[in-house]
């Protein structure tokens, strides 16, 4: 957290709001300047305007600059409290100009207009989140990755639901690992039963599986060797949903024989590939990562549980992650120092 030791000098700028010894707020003009400048020329246009106004990186450090970059990308057009907004004596945020967002009274943030939303989701998923917003004359930049993002997922959730619910009034739930299509018995340790095309999996699959859903459902249904064609997709939904949610829940442990060995085999697998994937991640986003982000991965390096089998040593993390492990040795020891590159 940025410690700033010149309160005084900051308080006499005319475009800081408020200052405190770890908390700097601008004023609500000088933020729109500052978004306007940063929707033109990026982070360089949040520097520059920043410098002008003699708020350099000397002034209020380069981890300040970062978190407005940041901010303008998640939150879009900045958010003005009801104060603000009495001071400038009129609305301003394109996004509420448009009749397509309103705006919280207690907080000042905006959401989707009521019937706005439901255009949306009208013509959802055919149609995405993006695409109806651009088609309403909406720039997705004012608008912010963080609430896309949360719409999304709002949006899904309600689909899935209304999809599982309309599939549970037409399937009613049959004789337990039976197909009523085929009058088949399924035998399968992680599968409970089967109607038509609805897939009923163990408690003992979603206690496995929730450890690898990050691999995607497609995958996870490999791994544990259930076919595709078992399934439709309101079960597909229906699993993909309740794998999102789920919590380990202790069970009795069961003895893995025959096919259930060689799926926990192929569980074991996987877990190795996702776990290598996300070090790959890692490292692929490093040189994007700010000091402050950098700084965190490193904590979080040394503070994760000692691999009880020796395989993920520190030193192999770290050369998965791309650190040197004299870099990361001294960054901990003298964290303003130390460049990660």
């Amino acid at each position: 957290m940025k410690q700033f030791n010149n309160i005084r000098e900051l308080r006499e700028n005319p475009n800081v709001a408020r200052v405190c010894s770890d908390k700097l707020v601008l004023t609500a003009n000088f933020r729109i300047r500052l978004y306007q400048a940063w929707k033109e020329r990026g982070i360089a246009g949040i520097t520059e305007t920043m410098e002008e106004a003699d708020l350099g990186s000397d002034k209020v450090g380069s981890a300040y600059i970062e978190s407005l970059n940041a901010g303008f990308k998640g939150g879009g057009f900045p958010t003005l409290r009801p104060t603000e907004l009495e001071k400038l004596g009129k609305e301003i945020n394109p996004l509420v100009l448009s009749g397509k967002f309103v705006r919280l009274t207690m907080t000042g943030r905006v959401k989707l207009e009521p019937n706005f939303k439901e255009i949306l989701y009208a013509q959802y998923p055919a149609v995405s989140i993006t695409e109806g917003l651009k088609d309403a004359g909406i720039d997705l930049t004012d608008v912010g990755s963080v609430l896309i993002q949360q719409v999304e997922k709002e949006f899904r959730k309600r689909a899935e639901k209304e999809l599982i619910e309309e599939v549970d009034k037409e399937h009613p739930v049959s004789s337990p690992n039976i197909s009523t299509a085929s009058e088949t018995p399924i035998h399968h340790p992680y599968i409970h039963r089967i109607v038509g095309k609805m897939v009923t999996p163990t408690e003992s699959f979603y206690n496995e599986a929730f450890l690898i859903r990050d691999l995607g459902l497609d995958r996870v249904l490999e791994v544990f060797e259930i076919q595709p064609d078992w399934i439709g997709e309101a079960s597909r939904i229906q699993i993909k949903s309740r794998l999102c949610r789920w919590a380990f829940r202790r069970q009795e442990a069961e003895s893995k024989e025959g096919q259930a060995l060689q799926i926990y085999w192929n569980r074991e697998k996987a877990m190795s590939e996702l776990v290598a994937s996300r070090f790959e991640m890692l490292k692929s986003q490093l040189p994007n990562l700010s000091m402050q982000q950098k700084r965190k991965l490193c904590y979080w390096i040394r503070d994760l549980p000692r691999d009880p089998w020796g395989y993920y040593t520190t030193r192999r993390i770290l050369e998965k992650v791309g650190i040197a492990k004299s870099t990361y040795y001294e960054f901990l020891s003298n964290p303003g120092s130390v460049k990660l590159v």
